[in-house]
């Protein structure tokens, strides 16, 4: 237990020292420096005292680190827009190390990451995929982050929170999805075509003797279970529609993108920001991707084809 302790107090050192995040100012760091945005926090007990009303979002850092302080004025535009429904708690590695080492791995900052309530001595944490876990290192954004995501994790853990019958929902949830849809298969443009008559349609381009193919694929079936009626999700495999993967320049797999529509003869496609091309090689998604980025091109695709 003493080894994990002095380690732990080791690595937070290390963050202060060598992160470029050190406070060489020498001034006091109190709450007020926080503004009317994000309360800073020295006492585990703060957050868990604000987790009484509703879901935390909490980030890390330090306050001479500039990427935290970019990230400071998104953060408090949050607890403006979320002023009774959520709070946003600072937690500074060098006034507040003992409750940066209670959540642990923290080895760069910022460090942000969203509390929706405990379960028994655990935090639970909410992911921007609307899960929730107890392992913090899976649903923690490293690094400055923008407003989107971050809301995009919160909105969720508020949800939760707020519903009269959260548990009660939680527990129907699952019935919803219990007739799974996996990706189609296709080798033939016509299918491609059939699928975008009747709305947007994502496309993996992979292999079989792919790992990270393989590591993808559970992704794109939970997106095609999630948007069965909204839209298609189809697999090319380079092998098997190996004409089909040639025709679309798919090298490097996987390789995925999201048709919206055919206008005058030509696919076009939905970028991540909402713009559309009919220049796929500026749309694609190389290499395994998150689903928060597929379903938020997706979704893009699925309000334009509406």
């Amino acid at each position: 237990m003493n080894k994990i302790i002095l380690r732990s107090i080791f690595i937070v050192a290390l963050i202060l020292l060598f992160s470029g995040c050190v406070d060489n100012s020498g001034s006091d760091a109190n709450t007020s420096q926080q503004g009317t945005g994000m309360v800073a926090v020295t006492d585990i007990e703060d957050i868990d005292r604000a987790l009484e009303s509703g879901p935390v979002l909490v980030e890390v850092g330090s306050e001479t680190c500039s990427a935290c302080a970019a990230q400071k004025g998104i953060m408090d535009e949050i607890a403006a827009e979320y002023e009774g429904q959520a709070s946003v708690m600072y937690v500074d590695t060098r006034d507040a190390t003992p409750v940066a080492l209670i959540f642990g791995g923290i080895e760069y900052v910022p460090d942000s990451f969203v509390i929706v309530d405990r379960e028994g001595d655990q935090y639970v944490y909410m992911g921007a995929d609307g899960q929730t876990t107890t392992d913090r290192n899976n649903e923690r954004f490293v690094g400055l982050t923008n407003k989107e995501s971050l809301v995009q994790a919160l909105d969720p853990a508020v949800e939760m929170r707020q519903g009269e019958n959260s548990s009660v929902e939680a527990e129907a949830a699952p019935v919803e999805i219990q007739e799974s849809v996996e990706m189609t298969e296709v080798t033939t443009f016509e299918e491609i075509n059939q699928s975008l008559a009747s709305g947007p349609v994502m496309v993996e381009v992979g292999s079989e003797s792919c790992s990270a193919c393989a590591a993808q694929k559970p992704i794109m079936n939970e997106i095609a279970t999630e948007y069965q009626q909204d839209a298609s999700v189809l697999y090319i495999d380079n092998r098997r529609g190996n004409e089909l993967a040639a025709w679309f320049g798919a090298g490097y797999v996987p390789d995925s993108f999201v048709i919206v529509d055919i206008e005058d003869g030509q696919y076009v496609y939905m970028k991540p920001n909402g713009q559309t091309t009919t220049d796929r090689s500026t749309a694609r998604f190389l290499g395994p991707a998150e689903k928060a980025s597929l379903v938020q091109t997706l979704e893009e695709a699925i309000e334009v084809r509406q």
